[in-house]
């Protein structure tokens, strides 16, 4: 749509949570003077709209960029600039390393978050007992904060990394299987797990 009115050598990006299909069909679709730089800030919240706007939203946060071998550097060297000048920090990736990173930190904690919230809502449900929400916790809205978000927002995420969503769905559950398999057969070595994630958390 935006093809026509677009100026030779302009530069174009996005800021869209997938990037394999935008970038192949912005490769395909634009014009060979027209410069298409992939790009997704690692930034937001739940929350959506003008009234959740946030000048201070891109400083410090990485800023992931997925160029090809057929970017134009002038064009990359552009968005450099513009990153800099948000106060973000530039993470340059390959449209499918993207894809399958983000699938794992950013799309998976979606879908467990959904998991989680929906599941308490069934038991409590199930057994028409509100119980179940009178004693949530910080730690439970903590883990579950993002279940807020808009399917609106969430529908061609699902849609465009489909492959990578499910992959790390199945690596949850296998990891979930190996604690299962902890917990009944020696409880004592969950200590293990919960300090590795101990120290890995510390360092995020």
């Amino acid at each position: 749509q935006i093809n026509p009115f677009l100026k030779k050598e302009c530069l174009v990006t996005d800021t869209g949570s997938t990037k394999k299909q935008i970038v192949k069909r912005a490769n395909k679709m634009l014009s060979k003077d027209i410069h298409f730089i992939g790009g997704h800030p690692m930034v937001g919240s739940e929350k959506y709209g003008i009234d959740s706007a946030d000048r201070h939203l891109f400083h410090d946060k990485t800023y992931i960029l997925t160029p090809t071998n057929k970017s134009n550097l002038v064009a990359l060297e552009k968005t450099f600039s513009i990153i800099r000048m948000i106060g973000a920090k530039k993470l340059i990736l390959d449209p499918l390393d993207h894809d399958r990173i983000v699938g794992a930190v950013s799309h998976l904690p979606q879908i467990l978050a959904v998991s989680l919230t929906n599941t308490i809502s069934m038991l409590a449900q199930e057994e028409n007992n509100n119980n179940y929400f009178k004693v949530i916790g910080g730690g439970f809205k903590d883990m579950t904060r993002i279940a807020s978000s808009p399917y609106k927002i969430w529908e061609d995420i699902c849609k465009t990394n489909q492959e990578n969503i499910l992959k790390m769905i199945q690596e949850f559950r296998n990891y979930l299987e190996v604690l299962e398999g902890k917990l009944i057969n020696d409880p004592s070595s969950l200590k293990e797990e919960f300090q590795k994630a101990q120290m890995l958390r510390k360092r995020l």
